[in-house]
């Protein structure tokens, strides 16, 4: 998946997040940081990392290079913060392979982590058509939790 495809994938998760969960990149500020601010940019692959209390954090969050002691979403690889002046702020794999699957790996355990963080979700209503019929199969509804447990990374 290349830079353009990623961004557009992202855009997607952010309007399926309003329409669905009723979650808007606003409330995204429950990570401490605003991804459509300065440190957003459709060149930058991988902005998200895992830090050593396990939670997802913005590279916007971290101190520089190896520092934030990050590990990738996806092969739990170290990472490095990159902060210069002329490229957009990211991670990077500590070696010189790099896997593929960081970003998406990154903004389904970011949905996970928002979920157990506001204790709730809002279910959309799920009709079915068939010719000129519609039926509602479910009601839209919000779904509130006491508590929630993210299952452990393997």
């Amino acid at each position: 998946m290349d830079v353009v495809q990623r961004l557009s994938a992202f855009n997607e998760f952010q309007k399926l997040a309003k329409q669905r969960f009723d979650i808007s990149i606003l409330d995204f500020n429950i990570m401490g940081h605003d991804p459509a601010a300065e440190y957003a940019s459709s060149t930058a692959d991988l902005v998200y990392g895992v830090n050593l209390e396990g939670n997802i954090v913005h590279v916007s969050q971290v101190p520089p290079g190896s520092a934030c002691k990050c590990k990738c979403p996806e092969c739990d690889g170290d990472l490095i913060a990159k902060k210069g002046e002329k490229l957009a702020h990211h991670f990077a794999h500590a070696t010189l392979v790099s896997c593929r699957g960081g970003p998406e790996t990154a903004l389904h355990l970011l949905a996970k982590q928002i979920v157990k963080d506001r204790l709730r979700i809002n279910l959309p209503e799920v009709s079915a058509c068939f010719g000129k019929q519609s039926r509602v199969l479910h009601k839209a509804a919000e779904i509130k939790f006491d508590h929630a447990i993210l299952e452990p990374r393997t």
